[in-house]
């Protein structure tokens, strides 16, 4: 989903100036004051005269957003799925590596037949390389070699791991040559960060 938005909002019988950002799973208005709302907690939602209102269980928070309002409900009342965040196109080669995730690949085999679960073909569109600890991420070097230069590797991993720290996760992805692009929740329990050889190399 990814947007945001400077406006005001009123929550709580506060008002204030600031940046809402609109994620897969929430929103989330940074100003005068702070407010998250979890999407999937949200127990009502409309639009009128360019303000987004959202009923959440802790109260009504109001975005105005102007025409923009109408754009970000739509985008929540129809999220996109999973595959079409991660940009899984019909007839792509796809590598699933290590993704115990059943329903994912009912979806990508439902988008294409040129699926590689064990190793990853040369020339794929897009890897989904699914990891447990940082050290798992030495074997981006090897996997960058069979994407296309305009391809993509997706680092699937668990969220709220201590033991998977960020700043070491980026010093390994650096270390391999590639840059971070995205950031999707791949499911409830796990989140996907997109990487890509740099345009200077392709």
């Amino acid at each position: 989903m990814g947007a945001e938005a400077n406006c005001k909002a009123v929550f709580a019988g506060r008002e204030s100036e600031g940046v809402a950002h609109l994620e897969p799973d929430e929103i989330v208005f940074r100003g005068g004051f702070r407010v998250k709302v979890s999407l999937k907690d949200l127990e009502g939602l409309g639009v009128e005269d360019g303000c987004l209102t959202l009923a959440t269980p802790k109260g009504e928070l109001q975005l105005h957003l102007g025409a923009r309002a109408a754009t970000w409900a739509e985008k929540i009342r129809n999220p996109k799925a999973v595959i079409d965040k991660l940009g899984v196109k019909n007839s792509d080669r796809v590598a699933l590596l290590r993704i115990a995730d059943d329903d994912f690949e009912k979806q990508v085999r439902a988008r294409t037949d040129d699926i590689a679960t064990t190793r990853p073909k040369k020339d794929s569109d897009v890897i989904f390389f699914g990891i447990e600890r940082v050290k798992d991420l030495d074997r981006l070097e090897s996997l960058q070699n069979n994407i296309k230069p305009g391809g993509a590797i997706w680092v699937v991993r668990p969220k709220g791991r201590a033991d998977l720290k960020e700043a070491d996760l980026f010093e390994r992805i650096r270390a391999a040559g590639l840059v971070d692009v995205k950031v999707v929740s791949f499911s409830d329990t796990h989140s996907a960060l997109k990487l890509m050889i740099p345009k200077d190399r392709r």
